[in-house]
């Protein structure tokens, strides 16, 4: 009884908890999530489109954290995930806010930055 209790909260306190994206660019086709290259810190070398912000809830440890918003980053089809922040508690849940870039040109002015102003 007490562990088919303990199960449904999980179940449930899991279930509300989703990864999160805020829009800075237009997303593209998805691609698989081993296709997303992880970089801590740092920019892609590469002429890349900045596509979205990506934070994950607490999730059980890092890899896990990172692992969603990546899936998350595939999702709108980004090449690149930048993780700017880890924050880990004391019981070894982390969470993770990142960056998805797309390589390749971009059209300024479709997206509303012009570099002669």
């Amino acid at each position: 009884m007490l562990r088919s209790t303990l199960l449904a909260i999980s179940i449930v306190s899991l279930g509300g908890c989703a990864t999160n994206v805020t829009m800075t660019g237009k997303a593209h086709p998805p691609v698989a999530p081993s296709q997303v290259k992880i970089l801590f810190k740092e920019k892609p070398k590469c002429n890349y489109e900045e596509l979205g912000f990506i934070s994950t809830p607490q999730k059980w440890n890092q890899n896990i954290a990172i692992e969603a918003a990546r899936e998350k980053a595939a999702e709108i089809g980004a090449d690149y995930l930048v993780v700017e922040t880890v924050h880990q508690n004391r019981f070894n849940d982390a969470s993770v806010s990142a960056m998805a870039y797309k390589c390749g040109t971009v059209d300024r002015e479709k997206v509303g930055v012009n570099p002669s102003k």
